[in-house]
């Protein structure tokens, strides 16, 4: 079950009075990019790739959150109301800080880089992060400081939980270097739980001097269909105004992965993976949608493959050299007939073999 815990402390520094700041030194302003993505859309590979090779690589700070549309899209359910709210319909385009409009792939990288030369309004950071995997339960303390004086409006929080190693079939055009469906595609930044949509909950309605520490303590289950170790924790502050993609100004933004956190219930997971692990289905029947996480302790040629009761090849889901890690899989078997089917992990001397059952 959700469960959200947002308190509100407030804590007002005078510094001397003013905040004295030298004008040729700026806070870093973590540049949050929304986009919409599809696991359908060919052209979408194309937007990943400026994320991958343009964008993150120049400004590392960037908050990227993915919203997956359209309802053959297995992460649709979590990014619908948020897609909704934008009013995204050409895939894939993006709002960078809320103030862009809705904008394609190929300016992301300038309105990107423009506002990350911007003084923010204020600076993130985030403390306390403690996740239970007992409990599922994940606690931080945001804190919020301004740095110039803003005016009074309606300033709000989000909260968003992203993940990533996510290993479902990709469409994907020619103009993005190959033409067809790849199976063992790697999705990142993909939305997975909002936590307070669509809007957010209210930081503060007053003006907000230079200074001033607003402070937010977040507590959250976890859904259970989030591999917890691939977790992003995307927490942002924007002044709320209609229309959303234009007038919704992003203060800052800041993301914490799991690394971040201590964890306790739980073995910690951020050590190293000493182990091949494959795990088994769920649910189990399935039908058509099923999940299969597995671990890799280092870096291989991995394929995940799947068979039928008479050891017919019926899909390839990975086939690709992979880093060490934490992975997810969703499985669609809406082309299959109901059966006994096998999955089969090989990386490197590994081999692991399950069993799931479709029905249909």
């Amino acid at each position: 079950m959700k469960k959200v815990l947002f308190t509100v402390l407030v804590l007002a520094f005078m510094f001397g009075g003013i905040l004295t700041k030298n004008a040729m030194s700026l806070d870093t302003n973590n540049v949050l990019l929304e986009y919409c993505t599809g696991t359908w859309c060919g052209y979408c590979p194309c937007a990943h790739q400026i994320l991958r090779d343009n964008i993150m690589p120049t400004y590392p700070k960037t908050v990227v959150v993915g919203y997956h549309g359209t309802s053959s899209d297995p992460w649709y359910p979590y990014s619908q109301t948020m897609i909704s709210t934008f009013g995204f319909s050409g895939y894939p385009t993006g709002v960078v800080g809320r103030t862009t409009g809705i904008i394609s792939r190929s300016s992301w990288y300038s309105a990107v880089s423009a506002q990350a030369l911007q003084q923010p309004g204020i600076i993130s950071t985030l403390t306390n992060k403690i996740y239970n995997g007992g409990t599922r339960l994940l606690t931080a303390t945001a804190n919020f400081t301004a740095r110039q004086n803003l005016p009074a409006g309606d300033y709000r929080i989000m909260v968003i939980l992203t993940e990533d190693n996510l290993v479902y079939p990709q469409n994907h055009y020619s103009s993005c270097g190959y033409s067809g469906y790849i199976n063992d595609y790697v999705h990142k930044h993909v939305v997975k739980h909002v936590v307070n949509p669509p809007y957010g909950d209210s930081v503060t309605s007053q003006a907000w001097n230079n200074g001033t520490v607003i402070s937010k303590q977040i507590s959250v289950t976890v859904p259970t269909h989030i591999q917890y170790t691939n977790l992003n924790l995307v927490v942002f502050v924007y002044k709320n105004s209609a229309p959303i993609s234009t007038a919704s100004a992003v203060q800052n933004s800041i993301e914490a992965t799991m690394s971040d956190f201590t964890i306790t219930g739980i073995e910690n997971p951020n050590q190293t993976v000493k182990d091949f692990y494959l795990g088994q289905n769920y649910p189990n029947p399935f039908n058509p949608m099923t999940n299969i996480r597995f671990y890799i302790p280092k870096d291989n040629f991995t394929t995940l493959k799947v068979y039928d009761i008479r050891g017919k090849l019926v899909s390839t889901y990975l086939n690709q050299f992979v880093t060490a890690g934490y992975y997810n899989v969703d499985f669609n078997g809406s082309n299959l007939s109901s059966g006994v089917y096998y999955y089969k992990l090989t990386s490197g001397n590994f081999t692991d073999t399950k069993k799931m059952i479709l029905v249909k």
